[in-house]
């Protein structure tokens, strides 16, 4: 399949493209801004949580095992080093909510595509190459994690019957976890590793997770945020597959 123009990545991490503030209009709204602050105990997102590093800058993650932490790959690359930041600098705080959080750890290690992944100004070279996995320096407690969406769900991807939602912490609201619901696959594209949809996401939730709601209503990791790509010319969001582009040596959670 031909490549996609991309229009932008949703990077909040590199130093010196960092945002630290909302955009005039935010690139990935969709039309309607159909994006809602989680409402107080809701716990059915408890896993997400801001990945956060120096400067103020951040992205999002999910919790998807007790010391894993799924997010984009992007997110984890220095321009000032022209490579991968340190474990350590890496901090996830779970359900955080204006200061408040539920958990929090540092990064112990990092779970990276192979290769060559990244370009000099930290963008993916394929975006299905745009995942990571930051594994905590200690397991959370407290925090039930996100359960992976496999095969079984047997999620409608190409006809756009599935239903998605997407959870994340945006620039223009960077300290409240903000939920589409009600939101579309629009089709696959890089040979069926990546999702594109209709979920509203801007600077700030790259890494945040694109949910499948299941038949009982309960949400499942379908894949990643990395982009805003061209599609058919509109916008659409571009997620990396869970089943189809993370490796599944990559999550422990997935074995």
């Amino acid at each position: 399949m031909p490549r996609l123009p991309l229009l932008a990545f949703l990077v909040l991490l590199a130093v010196g493209g960092a945002v630290r503030g909302a955009p005039a209009a935010p690139v990935g709204i969709f039309g309607k801004d159909d994006r809602r602050v989680v409402a107080e105990g809701d716990r059915r997102f408890d896993a997400v949580g801001r990945i956060n590093r120096g400067g103020g800058s951040f992205c999002t993650g999910v919790l998807v095992a007790a010391d894993e932490v799924l997010t984009a790959a992007h997110c984890l690359w220095s321009l000032a080093r022209h490579g991968w930041v340190h474990p350590d600098e890496v901090h996830f705080v779970a359900g955080y909510r204006r200061g408040d959080y539920l958990a929090h750890a540092r990064g112990r290690t990092l779970r990276l595509p192979g290769g060559d992944a990244m370009d000099e100004d930290g963008h993916p070279r394929t975006l299905p190459d745009d995942w990571a996995v930051v594994v905590l320096d200690r397991p959370i407690g407290g925090v039930d994690p996100m359960r992976l969406a496999t095969p079984a769900d047997r999620p409608d991807l190409e006809g756009g019957g599935a239903r998605l939602a997407r959870v994340g912490y945006g620039a223009d609201r960077p300290y409240l976890p903000i939920l589409v619901e009600g939101c579309h696959p629009l089709g696959l594209a890089w040979a069926g590793r990546v999702l594109l949809h209709d979920c509203d996401a801007t600077f700030g939730d790259s890494g945040s997770p694109v949910l499948l709601k299941r038949q009982n209503g309960a949400f499942a990791v379908l894949g990643v945020q990395s982009a805003i790509v061209g599609h058919g010319g509109m916008q659409a969001g571009a997620a990396v597959l869970m089943q189809r582009g993370i490796p599944a040596g990559a999550l422990r959670a997935a074995r």
